[in-house]
């Protein structure tokens, strides 16, 4: 009789670690910062200031600026919107200061040519011309 053999013991699996099913994904809460939109608006009013060069909006880009920082925003945006906003200030009272100051200068220069170019001029020619010689 043959011998019967015994088939070769498998050696054990690990068994399968169970995770849980996911229930879709999960995101955090968006966080609301405080005066993020006046940060922008001072930023967008002070840089439209300096190119269209219109003092008002630099005025309205810092007040913007110095709201948002009282409601906390830390970001520099509205530190940002300040600075610009106080440079376009500085720029407008310059040209200001410059169009009022080479305005009057051109002013006295005309004068002054005027009264050179009338005091030059011959009038004298005119007088001895006899306009009905010709008529």
């Amino acid at each position: 009789a043959q011998p019967v053999y015994a088939q070769p013991a498998q050696p054990a699996q690990p068994a399968q670690p169970v995770y849980a099913q996911p229930n879709g994904y999960t995101t955090a809460a968006p966080v609301k910062e405080e005066g993020k939109g006046l940060a922008i608006g001072s930023l967008v009013c002070s840089i439209v200031s300096i190119v269209c060069c219109c003092g008002i909006l630099s005025i309205v880009g810092i007040i913007l600026g110095a709201v948002a920082k009282k409601k906390g925003y830390k970001g520099g945006m509205a530190t940002a919107g300040i600075v610009v906003g106080a440079i376009s200030i500085g720029l407008s009272v310059i040209i200001s200061i410059f169009s009022i100051v080479t305005g009057a200068f051109s002013g006295i220069l005309a004068g002054i040519a005027e009264e050179s170019y009338n005091d030059s001029y011959d009038y004298g020619y005119y007088e001895d011309y006899d306009y009905d010689y010709y008529y």
